[in-house]
């Protein structure tokens, strides 16, 4: 890697640290619509989820991107979501989410049975 090249990545990384554009459940929506314009979406991309809040946004998945936004678009937005999702941990608290309804199910159920 050349001189130049390490600069320039440099220079990416201090950008990134210094005004991270990044999701997360609490996300208003002027946060999700920065977040669309800081990854290069198409304006149509923007005015489609400019109502959605970063917990609405989250709550999406892979085909409903890809039915509003076209394969390529949603593909490549349902990549960054994911990402964004990993980095606040939200599939962490989803997973715990669930085992704690499952839980409470087989309680529910347990109780049900008993009483019959």
């Amino acid at each position: 890697m050349s001189r130049g090249n390490k600069s320039e990545l440099s220079s990416c990384r201090d950008r990134t640290k210094e005004n991270p554009v990044m999701l997360t459940t609490c996300s208003t929506v002027s946060d999700v619509k920065n977040f669309l314009q800081s990854k290069g979406f198409s304006n149509n991309v923007i005015l489609m989820f400019s109502e959605l809040n970063g917990a609405q946004l989250f709550s999406l998945n892979r085909e409903d991107f890809e039915k509003f936004c076209g394969k390529e678009e949603g593909i490549r937005l349902d990549s960054h979501v994911k990402i964004q999702k990993s980095l606040c941990g939200y599939e962490n608290q989803t997973n715990e989410l669930a085992k704690i309804l499952q839980k409470r199910k087989e309680k529910t159920e347990i109780n049900v049975e008993s009483k019959i």
